[in-house]
């Protein structure tokens, strides 16, 4: 078994994530006013808001109080800089014509693309060019493309963290570095990969979600206003989700804080940090693999829920029980997926949520709970 990583907690550690906690608490304002306003108009992310103000909630508390254990000088000064730049880049892009000069650029390159089709290639070509160009996917394959990018963060637990980590440590002058930094940054190298994945990942969780903030207060707040990456984020929303919260901040919100939790309590990473993934690769993959198999082979819808079908919820289910399955061991594994089919079934009643919020925190929940029955089937390393 490999003991919990100690952290060297110091002053800039403190203060970076008090500042961070502050920055959540004002994001928390924001979201229970778009709460107040849903439930007011009856809006149908009512729940969904309430839900993620509680969880938004649950974050600045987290990381006032733990924060510096949790997220120590540098990740936490790395969240910072991504929040401020979140901030510059969003409100910089809104006031600026930035989004006028990004469509004319779009239309120019396609204007381009044409012109090189017509001239370079042959009738028949040409005809199958315009297709592929033209071809889009379809709109359920479309909502599910931020889930699927979120695997990124998987991939920085198993591989990428540690190479990060140690090409940081060899870059950095440790004569000039703080101490506090360079502790920092040893202390998950040498508690091994999953250690030094987790911290660089949920860094960057973190920053994701709050690159994303600015940019959804914006196209909540004024629509009609060009933000970052419009185009795209209007692309992934169904017509009646215009307005209110994407599914992207649902779970760019929710998985930090899941991953805080599970990794809290002294009870070793060398099981915690598997449950993390497993958390992970449920929340993704089975979820995506419900709307797609449900979307693509389902026929039959359940009764109370047009929205989501037989084959949908069976395929997430296995999904989740097989993707968990090394991370956990066979008895978490079946509770996984015990989780992920009762949200799945279950997730409007008694009140409609985000599935995108509620399988964080209850696969998060049911694995604290059963934290001594965890057995990883492959080692830590």
């Amino acid at each position: 078994m490999v003991a919990e990583p100690t952290f060297l907690a110091g002053p800039v550690s403190l203060g970076a994530a008090r500042v961070l906690a502050l920055g959540v608490a004002a994001y928390t304002v924001a979201t229970a006013a778009h709460t107040r306003r849903a439930y007011r108009h009856r809006l149908e992310d009512r729940g969904s808001a309430l839900l993620a103000t509680f969880v938004m909630a649950g974050l600045a508390a987290l990381l006032w109080q733990e924060g510096a254990r949790l997220l120590p000088a540098p990740y936490s000064l790395v969240v910072l800089v991504l929040s401020m730049v979140g901030v510059i880049i969003t409100l910089g892009y809104t006031l600026s014509d930035a989004e006028r000069r990004l469509q004319e650029w779009r239309e120019q390159v396609k204007a381009a693309l044409d012109e090189w089709a017509e001239k370079m290639l042959p009738p028949e070509r040409k005809e199958q060019w315009l297709e592929a160009r033209l071809a889009e996917y379809g709109a359920e394959e479309k909502r599910k493309t931020p889930h699927l990018m979120m695997a990124l963060f998987i991939l920085g637990y198993l591989a990428l963290g540690y190479p990060i980590l140690r090409g940081t440590l060899r870059l950095v002058d440790a004569e000039t570095m703080p101490r506090e930094f360079l502790v920092n940054l040893q202390v998950p190298v040498e508690a091994g990969w999953l250690a030094a994945g987790h911290v660089v990942s949920t860094t960057f969780l973190l920053g994701v979600l709050f690159l994303l903030l600015p940019v959804e207060m914006v196209r909540l707040r004024f629509p009609e206003l060009g933000y970052p990456f419009k185009e795209t984020i209007n692309s992934l929303l169904r017509e009646r989700e215009h307005g209110l919260f994407g599914a992207h901040y649902y779970i760019a919100a929710t998985l930090p804080f899941a991953i805080l939790l599970l990794t809290r309590e002294p009870v070793g990473w060398s099981t915690s940090l598997y449950a993390v993934v497993a958390v992970l690769v449920v929340a993704i993959f089975g979820d995506s693999a419900s709307a797609l198999f449900g979307k693509r082979y389902g026929k039959r819808t359940w009764p109370h829920n047009p929205n989501k079908t037989y084959v949908g919820t069976v395929a997430g289910t296995l999904v989740s029980v097989v993707l968990a399955l090394p991370f956990v061991g066979v008895y978490a594994a079946l509770v996984c997926g015990l989780v992920f089919l009762l949200v799945d079934v279950l997730a409007p009643i008694p009140f409609s949520a985000s599935d995108n919020i509620l399988n964080p925190l209850a696969l998060a929940a049911a694995l604290l709970a059963i934290q001594d029955e965890l057995a990883p089937l492959l080692p830590y390393y």
